[in-house]
């Protein structure tokens, strides 16, 4: 009996030894478990706050893409807070948190290219994380109503221009010119012997000899000396104005310098002395193409250096070589040449919403385009001289300096400007994406 005992408390002890284990496992797994539930939600937290910094990035690159010129007009190498404006706040709700701020440092000079970095800070439910960005990003290519050219430019031939004329240098014209449109220039523009022309605008002298007959404004950074001619608006400069022989201004007179004029006495409006407004002429150098954009993935290539007959060019096609090209196109395309550009034959569109651009980046004996045919519908782009041997040009040009045949005319086309293809807008890089302090 009394080891019946024995043995019954034994097995009382065991049951109560084996129930205190489980109650501290289970203890310990509620604990864990509880632990565990808090973990996952914090990082729940930074992994949200994370993302919600990186929203932010992906909104000011976007900005940036859109507007280039804002980030161009940033100080360098000062911080500049990007505002987010919704109702009044300088901050953005976004995902249940906040994008409490994005720092914008340009850190180039220069644009060539321009180099930025970022600083996003997301928060959500009092969770703070910080995304840090440096990039780059390249002008796009839009093309003018027109000629833009970098460099001083003499046009020797004849010009027949029905479209603007823009120039970040010089510009001479010599041979009694016809440009339907706008001369504007950042240097001197000089006329050798008589022009036509919608209106000049130069940043610093217009000297016209001979004959000169412009419809609108004649305006001017520095002197203005006209030979003979007529002016139907107004003649503004901020150096002197000089008119010899017979002129004809049907607009007033605008000098901050004095006032020469012969015996003869020109015809102007009313005459205003010191009232000319100062200005400048900022003509941007030309776009800096990125070749490894249209390189790496484009639509398809050309290995053979020839491009002719009848064909569909859509997207992005990249030349390695020269290329000699001509036929009918139909489509809205951009081709990139690694080397120089020759137009062989006539290069016709199929219709009105067709577009072609053509980028030179090479060159031969410092041309990076030429031509020699009847009639071209494109949109030209070298960073060397255009040699244009086309009697009808229909298009936008932009080079370093642009040579045109003696029977060469260049019209503005509305058309091709409004079907520019894609592929044609500010590149964004980004060179490096990290985190502050990563989640993991």
């Amino acid at each position: 009996m009394e080891r019946l005992k024995n043995e019954s408390g034994q097995a009382l002890f065991l049951v109560m030894m084996v129930l205190m284990v489980l109650m501290l496992i289970g203890a310990a797994a509620l604990t864990r478990t509880s632990s565990s539930h808090i973990r996952s939600f914090e990082q729940k937290k930074m992994v949200q706050s994370s993302y919600i910094a990186e929203a932010g990035v992906e909104k000011v690159l976007a900005h940036i893409k859109n507007d280039f010129e804002w980030l161009k007009a940033l100080e360098p190498n000062k911080d500049t807070n990007y505002v987010f404006a919704e109702n009044g706040e300088t901050f953005l709700d976004y995902a249940g948190g906040r994008i409490t701020s994005v720092k914008v440092t340009r850190t180039s000079t220069g644009n060539d290219p321009t180099t930025f970095c970022l600083e996003s800070r997301g928060d959500y439910q009092g969770a703070t994380r910080t995304i840090n960005v440096t990039g780059e990003a390249r002008d796009g290519i839009t093309f003018a109503k027109g000629i833009w050219v970098n460099s001083a430019t003499e046009f020797e031939n004849k010009v027949e221009c029905y479209c603007d004329i823009i120039g970040r240098s010089t510009l001479t014209f010599k041979n009694n010119d016809i440009v339907g449109g706008n001369i504007i220039a950042e240097g001197t523009v000089d006329v050798k012997k008589g022009i036509t022309a919608y209106s000049i605008i130069s940043g610093q002298d217009v000297l016209i000899e001979s004959n000169l007959e412009v419809i609108s404004q004649i305006k001017a950074g520095g002197n203005i000396r006209i030979d003979k001619g007529f002016a139907g608006g107004q003649v503004s400069a901020i150096g002197d104005i000089i008119l010899e022989n017979t002129v004809d201004i049907t607009g007033d007179v605008y000098q901050n310098g004095e006032l020469y004029m012969n015996d003869k006495k020109p015809s102007t409006g009313t005459l205003h002395k010191g009232e000319a407004v100062p200005f400048e002429v900022n003509i941007p150098s030309l776009p800096v193409i990125d070749k490894n954009m249209y390189s790496e993935n484009p639509n398809q290539t050309i290995e053979s250096g020839i491009l002719s007959g009848t064909y569909d060019i859509n997207g992005i096609t990249y030349a390695p070589g020269d290329l000699d090209i001509s036929g009918n196109y139909s489509g809205r395309g951009v081709i990139v040449v690694q080397g120089k550009v020759t137009i062989s034959g006539d290069l016709i569109r199929a219709n009105e919403d067709s577009c072609l651009v053509i980028i030179a980046l090479g060159q031969v004996d410092g041309v990076g385009i030429s031509s020699n045919n009847k009639t071209t519908y494109a949109h030209l782009f070298s960073p060397y001289l255009i040699d244009l041997n086309t009697e009808l040009f229909y298009g936008s040009i932009i080079c370093d300096s642009v040579k045109l045949g003696n029977k060469t005319v260049v019209r503005y086309d509305n058309d091709l400007y409004r079907n520019q293809p894609d592929g044609l807008a500010a590149a964004v890089k980004v060179k490096s994406w990290k985190e502050a302090n990563p989640v993991f």
